[in-house]
């Protein structure tokens, strides 16, 4: 009967933080079920030529020593295929692969009383080469000795641990076999080669179609052409563009980073393709002339042709000029970059103002209307205190007032009227604020008291006021006067997160809050 053999690749750590924690928690379930407890820690025997040790369990994980055959080692948990383990001689601690150590304590965990597994008979193959052939077993025999005289036989039932066999360099190989009725397990191991593809040269067969472009144009290797010709009598392989940049044993380089379709400087470039080893290798090289700017167009002019200024430029915010190149390219140019020739003293009523726009020693124009600036609105800024008490002065001086002009500019008077304010009566007054033709308005509120809880002005007591008073008792808003006094609502000089509390439960007519 055929012998069968469970072959399994490491597959490289996962590293999300969800798969670390089922990581875990497994590895911790295979720890009870499958170590003893930390009080019987499992001594093993390291029979691999060498093991890395590693911080954690995985071979992509920092280095933190190498152990050699024969050296004695406890293991006290067990994660995937790493133990994690003690080297009795210097202490040093960290994770190393099962398959590198076998059982070396003869205890009830070990029925068959085997005292290590070795292999007996290496595989028929053991070189590969890199990324083109698949491990064989094939003629590969691992033997058991025992510690109760019986004689050493084959056994079955092991598993393999393979290396990656896409890289090329001298690999280990790990066979582990766990004794009879889930007991300790044993390990060996032994060498195999994994030798570079053998290629014998690259050579460049056809240069790609364009090797002179214009600044700014995008580079293409279409027409690359590539033969590899190998040692072992293989046909050579000849490698088009297409399959130069599609197949990752392929990589371009040049000396400003240059790859297909990326867009070239003026100057001398260099490019480069590798294939597989840096040592197989074929450059070519591009010639690139500097564009030169043909003329510029305004294509799309300015949000508004309508200037309100003798003294400064138009603005020209939302304009658009594009510069066009003799390697048939344009570009958008940020009006910003361009220079702006006109006399806004000179400009007349109407239409017809002429500006002028500069780049790159082309110009283009745009004309312009000129308006006399005129208002259009006026705008009024309430002062921050809305809520008097009755009979203390209505204090407006924090008010400001502005004209609105058809430029957007606004500019502050002085000049405008207000209606009159009744300082002895109670509730709501409505101030108007005139100017011309324009006017605007706010409320403010005379109280007869100043009501606790009431930190905004408004009449009620809400969530609000709470909030104010909360931000208060952190200094992330100031308070001051009435405000100020509506929040402090124990009297106690300051306002507190307490004092928010009582105000939120006043708000859902939790707690009342007496004035006094």
């Amino acid at each position: 009967m055929k012998q069968r053999i469970s072959i399994f690749t490491p597959k490289p750590h996962a590293g999300s933080i969800g798969r670390a924690f089922a990581l875990l928690l497994a590895a911790a379930v295979l720890f009870t079920l499958r170590l003893p407890a930390a009080a019987e820690q499992v001594r093993y025997l390291v029979t691999a030529e060498s093991a890395l040790m590693y911080a954690e369990a995985n071979d992509g994980s920092e280095t933190v020593c190498t152990v050699y055959r024969g050296a004695y080692v406890t293991a006290q948990k067990e994660k995937g295929d790493y133990f994690y383990v003690t080297v009795r001689s210097t202490g040093i601690s960290g994770w190393i692969h099962a398959g590198a150590v076998s059982a070396a304590d003869d205890t009830a965990s070990n029925p068959e009383k085997i005292r290590a597994i070795y292999i007996k008979s290496l595989p028929k193959k053991t070189t590969y080469i890199e990324g083109e052939e698949t491990f064989s077993d094939a003629g590969l025999s691992v033997w058991a000795s025992y510690t109760d005289g019986k004689a050493d036989r084959q056994i079955t039932g092991y598993r393999i641990y393979l290396p990656a066999l896409n890289v090329y360099g001298n690999k280990t190989v790990y066979v582990r076999y766990r004794s009879a009725r889930g007991g300790v397990s044993f390990g060996a191991s032994f060498g195999i080669t994994v030798r570079k593809v053998p290629i014998l040269e690259i050579r460049l067969v056809s240069l790609p179609h364009k090797t002179e472009y214009k600044e700014h144009e995008a580079l293409s290797l279409s027409g690359l052409q590539i033969l590899i010709r190998y040692k072992d009598g293989r046909a050579p392989v000849y490698a088009d563009a297409q399959r130069i940049l599609t197949d990752p044993d392929f990589i371009i380089s040049g000396c400003h980073n240059e790859t297909q379709d990326s867009l070239l400087r003026a100057g001398s470039h260099s490019v480069s393709v590798t294939y597989k080893y840096p040592e197989f290798k074929v450059s070519f090289s591009l010639k690139v002339e500097k564009r030169t700017l043909t003329g510029i167009a305004l294509t799309t002019p300015p949000d508004s042709l309508i200037t309100y200024s003798k003294t400064a430029p138009p603005d020209l915010t939302g304009a658009v000029v594009t510069a066009y190149f003799d390697n048939g390219q344009n570009e958008e140019i940020p009006v910003g970059e361009c220079t702006v020739d006109c006399d806004p003293a000179s400009f007349v009523l109407g239409d017809g103002n002429v500006v002028k726009i500069g780049y790159g020693g082309f110009y283009t124009t745009l004309t312009v209307r000129y308006v006399p600036d005129y208002p259009v609105a006026m705008k009024v800024v309430p002062p921050r205190l809305l809520t008097f008490i009755l009979g203390e002065p209505i204090d407006l001086t924090e008010m400001k007032v502005y004209v609105v002009y058809a430029s957007g500019d606004e500019i502050p008077i002085s000049d405008y009227t207000m209606s009159s304010i009744d300082p002895a009566r109670t509730g709501p007054q409505t101030v108007e604020i005139r100017y011309k033709e324009y006017s605007d308005l706010f409320t403010i509120y005379i109280n007869a008291y100043y009501q606790k809880g009431d930190v905004n002005g408004d009449g009620e007591v809400t969530a609000t006021d709470a909030r104010l008073a909360l931000r208060c008792s952190v200094d992330l808003v100031s308070l001051k006067n009435n405000p100020l006094k509506a929040a402090d609502v124990d009297r106690d000089g300051t306002v507190s997160a307490m004092d928010a509390r009582r105000i939120l439960r006043a708000s859902v007519d939790l707690e009342k809050l007496i004035d006094v």
